[in-house]
């Protein structure tokens, strides 16, 4: 397998993307979730459209978009809350964002503003524990979506290639 090279100007993009996400965690407001939901609707579609138009060749790209879409359409785009309610990450986003802004949890492990379409208006503190719950699933759809990519160029690779130590 090849050896992942990152050139100085990816890893200081990639820098600067952690800490915006580590600041929109921090200060999570319907703001911060309203630009992090669509810089990654915006990554996912120019990611779509590389994979279409350049076919197999962008073999990154597919596996980002089909990683990327499928987490984004369970965790953010589907109505109602059963499925976004059974995925992993969202139990443990949902007792966080619980203990960072002191919202009660239900006995069914989950607040009562998750997946529903209240349109009364919420406490600010269940309004910012659901942006920090939306900002953490845009940047776990991208974590996700990055490793699908690596993996499928994992895949795409000579099978005769994949598994000698020190081939170039």
């Amino acid at each position: 397998m090849k050896r992942f090279q990152f050139t100085m100007q990816a890893l200081l993009a990639l820098t600067v993307l952690v800490a915006l996400g580590c600041a929109a965690m921090i200060n999570a407001s319907p703001v911060w979730a309203s630009g992090v939901f669509g810089v990654v609707v915006i990554v996912l579609a120019v990611t779509l459209l590389r994979a279409l138009i350049l076919g197999r060749r962008a073999v990154f790209s597919i596996g980002f978009a089909t990683v990327g879409w499928l987490y984004f359409l369970f965790a953010m785009a589907f109505p109602g809350y059963y499925v976004r309610a059974q995925l992993p990450t969202d139990v443990a986003l949902v007792h966080l964002a619980g203990q960072r802004y002191e919202v009660p949890v239900l006995s069914n492990g989950y607040h009562s503003y998750l997946g529903s379409s209240i349109t009364l208006p919420l406490p600010e503190k269940e309004v910012n524990a659901q942006a920090f719950c939306t900002i953490a699933h845009g940047l776990i759809t991208l974590a996700l979506g990055f490793c699908g990519g690596l993996f499928c160029v994992y895949l795409g690779e000579p099978r005769n290639r994949r598994g000698k130590v020190g081939s170039p």
